[in-house]
């Protein structure tokens, strides 16, 4: 998921860190809606949940080196699930940049923008492919009654077919960056190291997932889970 510093040519990371600045002003009124302050406020907590929980991801849990670039838990499928579409976005743009800071990683900083692209792209695509079989309303609209009885909703095995599409396409970011007038000789080489070294997010992140929204569903009613999460607006065939 991380590209090492130096792996990019100058161009590619100024056009990375231009397009990031431009995904992160699309999505804003999104985000943040003037207009009706409660649901800003609920977008920003939860931002602020997501961006920590993929903090805690990148930092705390085991990450190495492979090819051109670095293996995380990125536990896309959580964050997505538990936050919603834009906390998940902003979230992982606040948490590179923390993660750049002196604190923790600052060489990342120089590819701040390709890092964030990496992410966030999949996520968009993958949002806009599922969202109609994933989320029971609009996302960020919470004036419409919800139906909570849904029998045609998401599984395991749909779980894992969006995981999948969402890792397929970071791994074909990651192979943007690198080729195309990359510092590689041979991209491709280093690309599939990297790319196979995914296979085990997609075997842990869905089991994890399903464990995890189940057991915040049994607590759905709950004023702080009905606030500061999504699931309840999951269509969950649970």
């Amino acid at each position: 998921m991380h590209v090492e510093p130096g792996m990019v040519i100058a161009p590619k990371v100024a056009m990375a860190n231009m397009a990031a600045v431009g995904v992160l002003g699309y999505y804003l009124r999104d985000w943040v809606d003037f207009k009706d302050i409660k649901k800003s406020f609920l977008n920003l907590a939860r931002t602020a949940l997501a961006a920590l929980w993929f903090l805690l991801m990148m930092q705390f849990l085991p990450h190495f080196p492979v090819g051109p670039s670095e293996w995380h838990m990125v536990s896309f499928l959580i964050m997505y699930l538990v936050f919603g579409f834009t906390p998940t976005l902003y979230g992982f743009a606040i948490s590179l940049a923390i993660q750049a800071t002196p604190i923790f990683e600052p060489q990342d900083m120089v590819h701040l923008g390709v890092n964030f692209l990496s992410l966030a792209v999949p996520l968009i695509v993958v949002h806009n492919i599922y969202k109609s079989k994933v989320w029971q309303i609009t996302e960020g609209d919470l004036s419409k009654s919800i139906n909570r009885n849904i029998k045609d909703g998401i599984n395991y095995f749909d779980l894992v077919k969006i995981d999948t599409t969402y890792y397929v396409l970071m791994s074909l970011m990651v192979l943007f960056w690198l080729s195309w007038g990359g510092v590689l000789a041979h991209p491709a080489e280093g690309w599939l190291k990297f790319m196979s070294s995914y296979a085990i997010n997609l075997v842990i992140e869905p089991l994890v997932t399903v464990v995890l929204v189940k057991t915040l569903l049994k607590f759905r009613d709950n004023a702080l889970i009905e606030n500061y999460t999504t699931v309840s607006q999951i269509k969950c065939a649970c």
